[in-house]
């Protein structure tokens, strides 16, 4: 039964790991979901052409580099801090320090 599992997923195109994350995490949010979930995909791989011209649409206005920072000092314990970026950061811009002290322990 798992050989016949890894075989299907196997035969998934990489550019439809995303959509399908997202429809199956869905199952996990929205309670009594398997009908809506299930349709969703279905609705999906029939009109993916459409759907991935609206994406498209929705992801034009965004910047083409992003950098999200966050820092979370939980009560007691060593700061955690979160760091993404999209790509390299462009050479001609200018990007302000952080000014996050830094871990002084408990004293």
């Amino acid at each position: 039964m798992i050989k016949k599992y890894l075989k299907l997923i196997k035969r998934i195109d990489e550019r439809h790991y995303w959509p399908l994350f997202i429809f199956l995490s869905c199952y996990f949010v929205i309670p009594y979901s398997e009908f809506v979930v299930t349709a969703l995909i279905i609705l999906y791989f029939k009109f993916e052409g459409q759907f991935r011209r609206w994406g498209a649409r929705l992801v034009k206005p965004f910047p083409e580099w992003l950098r999200i920072g966050g820092y979370w000092y939980p009560r007691g314990g060593i700061p955690i801090d979160i760091f993404w970026q999209t790509c390299k950061q462009p050479n001609d811009l200018f990007i302000p320090d952080h000014l996050v002290p830094n871990y002084r322990g408990r004293g």
